[in-house]
């Protein structure tokens, strides 16, 4: 085959590979992993039976496969260190990146957080990539710990906490929310009173660090 036909080939290929990828994203954003078919992700894509599993496995298989570079980017998003020149400004973007990562992905959040407990897979990816969050989180809290910059706290039990807090109001926010309400808060507001109670909670300074903000 000669090599033009081989690159048309390679990219009709790919191609077909992310249509299926889109498709079953809607696909499980609205009807769930455990209620989703094959035959209802290759109606989406537009393809055969057979071509999905040239592709893929199985559910599973592209499920993985659609779930993983979404955590991915939801831990980039917040695998910065911190500045210890600048903690409060550090702590909202932190925020920041997060609520933006979280919400291009908000289709597809809520199965990895409340929608499928049944669903190992879906469970331990975001098990991990929960885990990977607060480990960042529970890093940048002991280094500022180590310089004296912050109270006399717990950091495991703090760097779980805030975590949780951040990601329940990011579901709550952006995929819960009416439409209409959801609009109504500044996203610009929302990171910085976020970001204030964090200090509050971990800094000696309190909100009173938060004036440079």
């Amino acid at each position: 085959m000669p090599v033009a036909d081989n690159k048309k080939t390679t990219a009709k290929s790919e191609e077909t590979r992310a249509a299926l990828l889109r498709a079953a994203r809607r696909v499980f954003a609205w009807k769930g992993v455990t209620n989703s078919r094959v035959s209802d992700i290759v109606s989406a894509a537009g393809v055969s039976h057979g071509t999905f599993y040239v592709y893929f496995k199985n559910k599973e298989d592209i499920l993985y496969e659609v779930v993983r570079p979404v955590l991915d980017e939801l831990y980039e998003a917040v695998s910065g260190s911190w500045d210890e020149r600048d903690l409060p400004g550090s702590v909202e973007h932190t925020i920041r990146t997060f609520l933006d990562a979280f919400s291009r992905n908000a289709d597809i959040m809520p199965i990895m957080l409340y929608g499928e407990p049944r669903n190992m897979l879906v469970g331990k990816l975001y098990y991990d990539a929960s885990r990977r969050f607060q480990r960042r989180i529970r890093k940048n809290l002991a280094k500022a710990a180590e310089a004296n910059q912050i109270k006399d706290i717990n950091i495991d039990i703090t760097a779980f906490a805030l975590g949780c807090m951040v990601e329940d109001f990011a579901y709550r926010w952006f995929c819960t929310s009416p439409p209409d309400w959801r609009r109504s808060f500044d996203f610009d507001e929302v990171c910085k009173i976020l970001a204030d109670i964090w200090c509050n909670t971990i800094y000696a300074g309190g909100s009173g660090m938060m004036g440079s903000l």
